[in-house]
């Protein structure tokens, strides 16, 4: 297959990117036990990523864990497995529930 074919056919597959699709969520335990380097560099790089998602065209709404990043709250979350099940329909940063 020539290489212009198969740029078209990659093109073809490609799927929108969303946040939850590369954020890495950490319980309050396992916050707990990141060294202070380590957690500058969690909000530094999911910082980024929202900001490369974002960048793509499709920001949709700011997920909690940069809102609370952003309140100067610890990014950590009670169950990290089920976090990105949460509903998105509000804004989370409004502070409503």
């Amino acid at each position: 297959i020539p290489s212009a074919s198969l740029r078209g056919f990659a093109m073809l597959l490609q799927v929108p990117v969303s946040f939850e699709d590369v954020a890495v969520y950490f319980s309050p335990e396992e916050w707990a036990e990141l060294a202070k380097w380590q957690r500058e560099l969690y909000r530094d790089v999911m910082k980024e990523n929202y900001a490369l998602v974002a960048s793509l065209g499709h920001p949709g709404v700011k997920p909690e864990i940069i809102c609370q990043m952003e309140r100067g709250e610890e990014p950590c979350v009670e169950d990290p497995w089920g976090w990105e099940e949460r509903s998105t329909a509000q804004n989370p940063c409004s502070g409503e529930s």
